[in-house]
């Protein structure tokens, strides 16, 4: 039995369903990714033009930063706390 990974050259299993979620989707965060690898590098570039705000967090700025309304470098696990924090905040939850 082979895990749900995807390999170099390979197209995710359920590819229109992922797609279909990302045009769906409000927010669309992107952790890790250095923007070279598609079809999954590609997906911040749906998300972006169908309406979705795109945060991306990363040590470094990947290839496709462009494609983000904002981007938080840095490692995840201190950024996204905080990241998460401030959305509760303002969304009085």
């Amino acid at each position: 039995m082979r895990p749900h990974i995807v390999w170099f050259g390979e197209m995710p299993i359920g590819m229109a369903e992922i797609e279909e979620a990302v045009i769906e989707c409000d927010l669309f965060l992107v952790i890790g990714s250095s923007g070279h690898v598609y079809p999954a590098a590609g997906l911040v570039n749906i998300a972006s033009v169908t309406g979705s705000h795109c945060v991306g967090v990363n040590l470094d700025r990947p290839v496709n930063d462009f494609a983000f309304h904002e981007f938080h470098l840095g490692k995840a696990g201190e950024i996204l706390p905080e990241l998460v924090d401030s959305w509760i905040e303002v969304l009085n939850l």
